[in-house]
């Protein structure tokens, strides 16, 4: 346990709320998934931002800007499939 520090510590107390909104995205009705795509999507970026200060790996900010960049557009198609459909 020498190695744990309170960023780690942090980080790991993201993964509860990330193992649930997963479940929910799914499991969940299309709207909720759609709500639940998302919270996983900022925890797993707070939880990279946490990553990269807490191991001093830069690469992991690099890989959270990137999820920010594609999500955003998946989002936008899913929700316009999902306006169709309903």
């Amino acid at each position: 346990m020498a190695g744990l520090n309170a960023w780690l510590l942090a980080a790991l107390g993201l993964l509860p709320p990330l193992a649930l909104s997963a479940f929910v995205a799914l499991r969940g009705d299309p709207t909720r998934r759609l709500v639940a795509t998302q919270f996983c999507t900022s925890n797993t970026l707070f939880m990279l931002v946490l990553l990269t200060v807490a191991l001093d790996q830069p690469s992991f900010l690099d890989l959270g800007l990137t999820l920010v960049l594609v999500n955003y557009p998946g989002t936008l198609i899913y929700s316009h499939f999902l306006e169709r459909w309903l």
